[in-house]
């Protein structure tokens, strides 16, 4: 049985929560909270786990074999690093960290101690997203030329969440790890062009469009947005038709269209929830002792890093640009 140490109350914790209680290889050994009210809902809800006021005591604990991190997006990196210090494996909710040098760090401490990590990304462990990726390698729709996400949706986010908050706060650092991640998912050439349109609110990036160009010649198209109800669908184009997903980042059904009109759609439900197929695959790697998951490696967030930050220095070019124009 692997023991589970749980840091934060929100809501993403919430659904961990949930989900873990369907595998039959983990439970909850313990939960850490600052909120007052937020342990002792966490005490009602599991009166057999230990609930700790800070997150130090729960890492300190001998007994915690995993820990999920289901805090704020700036406060990632920290207990990560934290954890894998205390010789914990970790399993991090997406975005690992806001920045390449982070998740670096991050990794090269997973190698030097030998100790497993997982940027907690849903979407490569989604029974109908490892069905696809096998049958894509094998050119089901031929070569693989464009690929494109969308999560967009016009959410109703009070003016004081983190969402919008200048440090961590964007669309780019929250969804961008689904998107983004997808897309590198079926492309493994480097981004060498990148042309963006984005839309800020509350002083953020609340909705952007980024056209992405690849070494190889593919391309690639992005849409996120907190303010825009454009869906979240996505579509991978080949030589020989295309697949079109929804939504975009965890797709249950599939519809392969052929370019000469034939075509198939393709059903694979959830095992219980989203949640469960990566939180058995943290298990799983760990109780094999691997540092790393094959289908999420320590490589494959690094490389949505450099991604992301690619397309945040060319947000800022662009912001940057408009800004001179407009004081000329």
């Amino acid at each position: 049985m692997i023991n589970w140490g749980v840091i934060g109350g929100g809501k993403i914790v919430s659904r961990f929560l949930k989900s873990l209680k369907n595998n039959p290889e983990g439970r909850l050994y313990a939960a850490a909270s600052r909120t007052e009210a937020k342990r002792e809902k966490l005490k009602s809800e599991y009166p057999d786990a230990k609930i700790y006021d800070n997150y130090d005591s729960l890492l300190a604990d001998p007994q915690v074999d995993l820990v999920y991190i289901g805090l704020n997006h700036s406060q990632h990196f920290h207990w990560a690093k934290q954890a894998l210090e205390a010789g914990k494996g970790v399993l991090c909710e997406k975005p690992a960290t806001l920045a390449y040098e982070e998740n670096k760090e991050l990794a090269d401490l997973a190698r030097e101690k030998q100790v497993f990590f997982m940027e907690g990304l849903k979407t490569r462990f989604i029974p109908m997203i490892r069905v696809m990726k096998p049958m894509l390698e094998e050119g089901v729709i031929g070569d693989v030329t464009r690929v494109e996400g969308a999560f967009c949706s016009a959410s109703r986010v009070p003016d004081d969440s983190w969402l919008f908050d200048a440090k961590e706060g964007g669309v780019l650092n929250d969804l961008s790890a689904y998107v983004l991640g997808g897309i590198l998912d079926y492309m493994d050439s480097e981004i060498t062009t990148i042309e963006t349109q984005v839309e800020y609110a509350h002083g953020v990036d609340a909705d952007i469009h980024a056209e992405l160009g690849f070494a190889d010649g593919r391309t690639a198209g992005m849409a996120l947005s907190c303010i825009k109800a454009r869906g979240r669908c996505g579509v991978i184009y080949g030589t020989k038709g295309k697949i079109l997903m929804e939504p975009f980042h965890r797709p249950e059904k599939i519809r392969i269209v052929m370019n000469d009109g034939t075509g198939q759609e393709l059903e694979k439900p959830y095992i219980h929830d989203d949640f469960y197929t990566e939180i058995a695959e943290a298990q799983r790697c760990f109780a094999e002792g691997l540092i790393e998951s094959p289908y999420m490696t320590l490589e494959d967030s690094l490389r949505i890093r450099i991604a992301t930050d690619q397309v945040r220095t060319h947000l800022k070019m662009e912001e940057n640009k408009k800004n001179q124009s407009d004081n000329s």
